[in-house]
């Protein structure tokens, strides 16, 4: 049985490694599945070595051809597309006038996402209120789902490959209707929506505590309290997994005992309930494998195979996931589930503060390589809260659930764990670390490994030191950069100098406000948070000593206040005028700004603004595009311009007040709109590089063809960040480079 199990567990490893290595085509994937064939032949068992190697061969023609039958579903354009789609009633999700539905096409037969825009707020009323499944006959256009344009933004293409989706359908027109004999599992998700509508309807936080740890489900109002709960490392205890899963035997046992039954009935019972609840639970990928390893473990047992263990379970049930999706191995939740039970499975009996310092220290990497920061306090937290989840939280969202008359008293102990959760979030105790290497992240969880085996202390220190320099090397870089960031239809542009001396950001993009009715407003994170401050902090950067804005336009400055939830602002830059702007005003008291001194400046009086020289305005406006602040830049032979929105004339006010004005890149105003670049303008300053930010397929056709054509006629050539996603130029002692995210790849200096 021991050869068995020590099989199953390296077929397990290497099928994680073959993972990696097929779908994200890393040499990393495979030094691991090497290191783990050397340690095969030390072994010096034929039977492991010869049977691992059958299995890795048939492994990893199973992940090519999973990769290639899923490559061949994506929809390259934009594809009109009619039939029908199969929803389950706890698929849904409506947010404003946007409903999102995860749904089977029989047309395609694949499942998809599908996103449909409600035309009024009865419709919206009917969405919310739904309860049955549904088969939505539909007209719209199909696409694969986009890929990430800027550099450490969130990969959605890729979350959405771990749930097996490849495109996405835009619904132009919908016509849903009720199923009418839905199958058993059809009526566990019809379960789960009237759970999910009767906790909406419990007093608040009870409702979305009950909501996220009885059914898996989390509430878009709820969100607030989750982000602290995530930032304090908590948020594992309300994801549905292994410890909710051990509440559900427990009672499942005592219930047992109480009407005598056998252990073979209570084990038959446990099997038939365990699938049941990993369904009304969401099925999350945590979920299913604590589900998985006891329905495995119950099997065994009525089977009367007494040397099954939990490490054999875990094995199976990670080749078994990775068999049907392998691409489950880039979820951060999958990931730490099974690499935290793994560690409880193989280390020996610790005390409960040793456990909580091991789990930190095995999930810290993961946490960094996905998130790029820390809380001081969820180490401790950790040990502390388990007591107050098992003993106060989980008991009053069960009793409060349950039994009407306890309600009030356990809705107010939520409240008050919210107000703690909040309170402990506003403490300044968070570390921006930034995105350590995949080799560290994998080295730290090696050593990490290693150490709870073989506590040593050269092995702690090993650990430290590699930390403490891997965080002076995100920290100190040596290399200067200018970014221009994907950010839409807007601008943002980040300076940053090597060792992080000063880092300067011009406007911070944002979309465009149209008068809404309130039911139609949508609740979802801004391009300032999922790209600006997802890129700064992967590169250890907490704080911006300078924001500059260039007017008020919100294509430029309308994701400053969501930016400011996340970064921290030292100064923000504005034209004269501007700051008297209702439209300016609301944003700031929108915004975090406790220690911000905020600057309205002309050239004449900008002695404050550093890093960036300031070439216009030169006399108080109101911050249109007239009035646009405009910046030079230079490092190292290169200069940089950078033009907000200023229109022509103003381009010409520019050239006689500075005649000799010349810059190697230039970010063109007003997106590449005509109303921008006046040939003589970009004759004089010859640019050899032009940068034009706009967004895909926009509303107003930028950048226009005048504008290219002006350029053509000058043989400048240009790069547009809706074609090839961020654009960075980086400066280091040998030089300077370009590097398009789209293409991946760095090109030598353009200056050559």
């Amino acid at each position: 049985m021991l050869l068995l199990e020590l099989s199953l567990f390296l077929a397990a490893l290497s099928a994680i490694s073959l993972s990696f290595l097929w779908l994200n085509f890393t040499w990393l994937g495979l030094s691991i599945w090497l290191l783990l064939l050397v340690r095969m032949v030390c072994l010096k068992q034929p039977r492991i070595l010869i049977g691992n190697l059958v299995f890795a061969l048939c492994f990893s023609l199973s992940v090519i051809n999973f990769q290639r039958s899923f490559q061949s579903k994506i929809y390259p354009k934009q594809t009109p597309i009619t039939g029908q789609l199969q929803v389950y009633a706890d698929q849904t999700k409506v947010n404003g006038n946007l409903v999102t539905l995860e749904a089977y096409c029989p047309q395609i037969k694949q499942k998809v996402q599908a996103f449909y825009q409600l035309k009024n707020q009865d419709q919206q009323q009917w969405w919310l209120e739904n309860q049955a499944n549904l088969q939505v006959d539909f007209t719209g256009k199909i696409n694969g789902i986009n890929v990430p344009t800027n550099e450490n933004e969130f990969d959605y293409r890729r979350f959405c490959e771990t749930k097996k989706i490849a495109n996405s359908i835009y619904i132009q027109a919908a016509s849903p209707q009720l199923e009418k004999k839905p199958g058993l599992v059809g009526q566990l998700h019809e379960v789960r929506r009237r759970l999910m509508l009767y906790f909406a309807r419990l007093p608040q936080p009870l409702g979305n505590y009950a909501a996220v740890l009885l059914i898996g489900y989390q509430p878009q109002v709820f969100a607030d309290t989750l982000d602290q709960i995530r930032n304090l490392g908590l948020l594992y205890l309300f994801c549905l997994s292994g410890m909710h899963v051990f509440y559900l035997l427990l009672v499942i046992k005592r219930i047992c005992r109480l009407v005598k039954l056998s252990q073979e009935a209570t084990n038959l019972l446990t099997l038939c309930i365990i699938p049941i609840y990993a369904l009304l639970g969401g099925a999350s990928l945590s979920l299913l494998r604590a589900s998985g390893m006891v329905f495995i473990a119950n099997l065994m047992k009525l089977l009367g195979v007494r040397t099954w263990n939990s490490l054999n379970s875990w094995s199976l049930v990670v080749l078994v996931n990775l068999l049907v999706n392998p691409a489950v191995v880039f979820s951060l939740g999958a990931q730490l589930s099974y690499l935290l039970t793994l560690m409880i499975l193989i280390a020996p009996k610790l005390s409960d503060i040793k456990l909580g310092v091991y789990l930190n220290l095995l999930s810290l990497p993961l946490i960094l390589w996905q998130t790029y920061k820390w809380n001081l306090l969820t180490m401790a937290l950790t040990i502390l809260i388990i007591p107050i989840f098992e003993w106060l939280i989980l008991p009053s969202v069960v009793l409060g659930t349950m039994c009407h008359w306890l309600r009030p008293l356990c809705n107010q102990v939520l409240t008050a764990c919210s107000m703690g959760f909040a309170l402990l979030k506003r403490l300044p105790m968070e570390v921006v670390f930034g995105k350590p290497p995949l080799i560290i992240v994998c080295f730290w969880l090696g050593l990490t490994l290693l150490l709870l085996v073989k506590p040593k202390k050269r092995l702690v220190i090993c650990l430290l030191l590699t930390y403490g320099l891997t965080f002076m090397m995100i920290h100190l870089p040596l290399t200067s950069e200018v970014v221009y960031f994907d950010v839409g239809q807007g601008d943002a542009t980040l300076i940053r100098d090597k060792f992080n001396r000063t880092v300067t950001l011009i406007d911070t993009g944002g979309k465009v406000a149209f008068t809404k009715e309130k039911w139609q407003v949508r609740q979802s994170k801004t391009a300032g948070q999922t790209v600006i401050a997802n890129y700064l902090l992967s590169k250890g950067v907490g704080q911006i000593d300078q924001l500059v804005l260039t007017h008020q336009d919100s294509d430029h400055v309308g994701n400053f206040p969501s930016l400011s939830q996340v970064i921290t602002i030292k100064q923000i830059f504005i034209p004269v005028g501007m700051e008297k702007l209702p439209s300016f005003q609301g944003r700031v008291r929108q915004a975090r700004l406790s220690q911000t001194k905020i600057w309205p400046v002309t050239v004449g009086n900008s002695a404050t603004l550093r890093q960036v020289k300031l070439l216009h305005p030169f006399t108080a406006g109101k911050g249109t595009n007239e009035c646009s602040l405009v910046l030079w830049y230079n490092l190292k032979r290169t200069s940089y311009l950078f033009m907000g929105d200023l229109d022509r004339a103003n381009e010409l006010v520019l050239l006689a007040k500075y005649p000799n004005l010349t810059a190697t890149v230039l970010k063109v105003g007003h997106h590449g709109s005509k109303t921008s670049s006046d040939p003589r303008f970009i004759g004089k300053i010859k640019p050899q590089l032009v940068i034009i930010s706009a967004g895909r397929h926009n509303r107003y056709g930028h950048p226009h063809p005048e504008t290219l054509a002006t350029l053509a006629a000058a043989n400048i050539p240009y790069r547009l960040t809706a074609q090839r996603g961020m654009i960075k130029i980086e400066t280091d002692f040998f030089g300077t480079k370009l590097v398009d995210f789209a293409q991946q790849t760095g090109t030598s200096s353009f200056l050559d």
